[in-house]
């Protein structure tokens, strides 16, 4: 895994590429590091340069 883009300016985006990934199931997680209590995160899935599937979450407090 590569981090492509590491915005910090706390609003995003952020990119990270997986070059030659391995078919399976993978886990993504968001670290909510500002602490802002209900962020709301959208994640953009591309596979082969292609979208996939778009997740929405929201934080329900500072600490998840």
């Amino acid at each position: 895994m590569h981090l492509d883009v590491d915005n910090k300016s706390g609003f995003g985006p952020e990119n990270i590429s997986v070059v030659n990934g391995v078919e399976g199931s993978y886990h993504i997680s968001v670290v909510n590091y500002g602490r802002v209590d209900n962020a709301k995160v959208t994640v953009h899935l591309f596979l082969n340069g292609e979208h996939h599937k778009t997740l929405h979450r929201t934080f329900r407090g500072h600490h998840e």
